[in-house]
């Protein structure tokens, strides 16, 4: 007869016994993320969106100041906008450069120099629907060695030294500036919340 053999018992084995966590470590790396991630906004360039917009005042003593001479009376909404944004790029130290259709485009202005390159900025002037403009800003970086980079903002400092005396200019031309399109969008999403 043959036997069959036993089953052997197999012991559990104790897991060895850790000393608790400390928790210093992991602390200290989330406070040293945070403290990286505030340092890094804060060398981060404040950014100015790249297009603003504008529409024909409502005041009638603006519209007859901002009247280039030798207009009609009777004039389109559109083609009064653009007349008083030619007056309020001239006024505002910007020359005009050929275009193709309605739109207006400036020819390149330097703004902020530094040692390897210079910030230049060219603008576009875009007519939408009744009487509403939208000036495009286009800056890029021209090198000493003549190469060109887009940036995909607009500086702070180009900003101020080139963007601030054109809405100065408009201003003066019988433009008003609206909200930029986020702003815009807000607002509606509000009202439609509100109203509905």
């Amino acid at each position: 007869m043959l036997r069959m053999p036993r089953p052997v018992r197999l012991r559990r084995l104790a897991a060895p016994r850790l000393a608790a966590p400390r928790l210093a470590a992991p602390r200290l790396a989330a406070v040293a993320v945070v403290a990286f991630c505030a340092v890094l906004a804060g060398c981060a360039p404040r950014l100015a969106p790249l297009t603003r917009d504008y529409r024909v005042a409502t005041s009638n003593s603006a519209s007859a100041s901002a009247m280039p001479p030798g207009t009609a009376a009777v004039v389109h909404a559109d083609s009064l906008a653009l007349a008083r944004a030619a007056a309020a790029l001239r006024s505002a130290g910007w020359t005009l450069a050929p275009s193709i259709g309605g739109a207006l485009t400036t020819e390149p202005r330097a703004g902020t120099n530094w040692v390897l390159y210079d910030m230049r900025l060219r603008l576009d002037v875009l007519p939408l629907a009744d009487g509403h403009l939208r000036v495009v800003f286009d800056p890029y970086r021209r090198y000493v060695w003549r190469s060109r980079t887009h940036v995909p903002y607009l500086p702070g400092g180009l900003a101020r030294a080139l963007a601030a005396p054109l809405d100065r200019a408009m201003q003066a031309a019988g433009l008003e500036a609206v909200a930029t399109g986020a702003a815009r969008d807000l607002g509606r999403r509000r009202a439609t919340r509100v109203g509905g």
